[in-house]
């Protein structure tokens, strides 16, 4: 890993921190990134990092380290580490800012109403956080099978979520236990589909493991449908590698139909459903003074609990505008 940072290192410097912080009032620990990165430690003055917290859910806020001042402005960069257990963890770098005084101007008065204000800034930000749940559940129950759930009848939206939910409530009781899934609905639109089907919907649903295919028509084509249904089921592969997918490939192509239901989403409506048997990841922040900091917690992260990691595309992704950075392991 020394060698792959070494070559990334003038990728990923930053500008020096703000001086008002009093390195000399604090102790140096360079602890195991001094010795992962010798030569780039010793550019970069480092601090003693904050207490981190940890949290199921992701509702903490940091916690104030003891050695900020009791004056001015503190600028940080944020860690925020997701452990998605089965061998995956995720982590972001990003700038982070800190008052120890509290501001003389008042708080913005809010006068929103639900369904209204900027529906296009609304889209983007659900895209976002549809993307990032679909790819924590993904990697949580590492989905690798894809069910198709398809009628001869022409189903509203809301005729076929009750279809599904029905669905799903045999098959669990079918199997005599619980279900991870990722459902989502998506509307036939295509050019090459019949009048008579344009406007309907299908499902895809996400599973883990091989599944009993006559277990899955006798439940949809005969209970549900009453004979006018299909089921495929079908084990995702890359076309160029003849590999199956990976969850995080997996969770990109559950996200090419989200992103679709998206773009014409009506208000209040859901764009998939997701299990609520997946645990939600293991959430740690930890704050640190410079990017350097932050990216060696990181990696020593990733080492303590044997994951591979790198820079490659698909593992590593920053923007420079908004100065974050984006690392998988697993």
């Amino acid at each position: 890993m020394p060698d792959i940072f070494q070559d990334n290192q003038d990728a990923c410097k930053r500008k020096p921190l703000s001086e008002s912080f009093d390195i000399d009032a604090v102790a140096s620990e360079q602890g195991a990134c001094s010795s992962a990165f010798p030569a780039a430690a010793n550019r970069f003055s480092s601090g003693r990092p904050p207490p981190s917290y940890q949290s199921r859910h992701g509702t903490s806020k940091p916690k104030a380290p003891s050695y900020v001042p009791d004056y001015g402005h503190q600028n940080w960069y944020k860690l925020i580490l997701n452990d998605l257990g089965r061998n995956h963890s995720e982590a972001v770098i990003l700038p982070y800012e800190t008052w120890s005084e509290p501001s003389s101007e008042p708080e913005p008065v809010f006068n929103g109403v639900r369904g209204e204000g900027d529906i296009e800034a609304n889209r983007l930000r659900a895209a976002r956080r549809a993307k990032r749940s679909i790819r924590f559940a993904c990697k949580t129950a590492e989905f690798d099978r894809m069910v198709t759930l398809t009628t001869k009848d022409n189903f509203t939206r809301k005729e076929i979520q009750r279809l599904v939910e029905n669905f799903i409530k045999l098959l669990r009781q079918a199997c005599g236990g619980k279900i991870d899934y990722i459902v989502v609905p998506e509307k036939h639109d295509s050019e090459k589909t019949s009048e008579a089907k344009r406007g309907s919907h299908h499902v895809h649903i996400a599973i883990r493991g091989r599944q009993d295919y006559k277990l899955l028509v006798s439940i949809w084509h005969y209970r549900i449908c009453k004979g006018r249904g299909f089921v495929h089921v079908s084990n995702p592969f890359n076309k160029r590698t003849h590999k199956s997918y990976s969850p995080a490939q997996m969770a990109s192509y559950l996200y090419k139909y989200v992103s679709k239901n998206l773009s014409g989403a009506e208000f209040n409506k859901k764009s998939y459903w997701i299990s609520q048997n997946i645990a939600p990841p293991v959430r740690m922040v930890r704050l640190f003074h410079t990017y350097l900091d932050a990216l060696c917690a990181a990696v020593e992260h990733f080492k303590e609990r044997g994951l591979s990691f790198g820079f490659e595309r698909h593992r590593s992704w920053q923007d420079p505008a908004l100065d974050v950075h984006w690392l998988a392991a697993g």
